[in-house]
């Protein structure tokens, strides 16, 4: 595959500082905070407490702040709002930047950048372009998000809906369940350990123009998933675990 870049749409960022910023963090996200650096990103989500989908975001540092990476305009304006409802006493400050410039692609990660921590195939993100490369559209990038069948924050994940054992993030390393506790932990781990997601994302291939998100997909057996994100003939389905093995005429996509 030939390297591309392009810019991504849509992306926020907020900033966690203060000297409790570590383990306010650690206690509340699905990621290892402790493993974020200056050049290294940990991927993580924020839960209800009964374990469903908030928001997801790549966390580094810059001295001593986290900043997390994440969807932007008023997604990344909720995220930092549902932050500052865990703060209380702690000694942490919270700000956000709605509108970010995020740039992501594949081939040597520019200076300033960091791999993405997802999937080992997926490239690079980060704030710098490289200074060579004309950019892509930002269609490349999708397909290719697709095809290793990995979400894309709210566009393939329902906020206060989603299950993450049903959505891959355990393999896209958005989940240490070595860490310790964060909000949600209990039900995640369970799902987790006892293999109780009922669905399961998948990448679909389709003849034409896939079906709008929240389209509901079925078969002569009747219902069996519901369409998410999709580029060109490709896209995402949360498709129910019993009937994956019917999906041979779909051209069902490795991870």
């Amino acid at each position: 595959m030939n390297h591309f870049y392009c810019q991504m749409p849509n992306r926020g960022r907020a900033r966690v500082g203060g000297s409790d910023a570590t383990r306010f963090l650690q206690d509340l996200v699905t990621g290892d905070i402790e493993a974020a650096s200056e050049t290294r990103a940990v991927y993580a989500c924020l839960l209800t407490a009964q374990g469903r989908f908030l928001h997801d975001f790549f966390v580094t540092k810059q001295g001593d702040d986290y900043l997390l990476e994440c969807e932007g305009g008023t997604r990344a304006e909720d995220l930092a709002a549902r932050l500052k409802r865990y703060k209380l006493r702690s000694a942490v400050t919270l700000d956000c930047e709605p509108v970010i410039t995020v740039y992501a692609g594949t081939g040597p990660v520019p200076d300033g950048n960091y791999t993405d921590p997802r999937h080992a195939d997926l490239g690079w993100r980060g704030p710098t372009a490289p200074t060579n490369d004309t950019p892509a559209d930002f269609s490349r990038w999708d397909d290719h998000r697709i095809r290793l069948c990995i979400p894309d924050g709210s566009r393939d994940l329902v906020p206060e809906q989603s299950l993450l054992m049903e959505n891959n993030m355990d393999l896209l390393h958005g989940v240490s369940f070595t860490k310790g506790c964060f909000v949600g932990q209990e039900i995640t781990a369970r799902m987790y350990h006892r293999n109780l997601g009922k669905k399961v994302l998948m990448a679909l291939s389709f003849a034409g123009t896939p079906p709008t998100p929240g389209t509901i997909i079925a078969d002569d057996a009747g219902e069996i998933g519901e369409m998410r994100s999709s580029c060109r003939t490709i896209g995402l389905a949360l498709i129910k675990r019993d009937a994956v093995d019917r999906l041979a005429p779909l051209h069902v996509l490795p991870l």
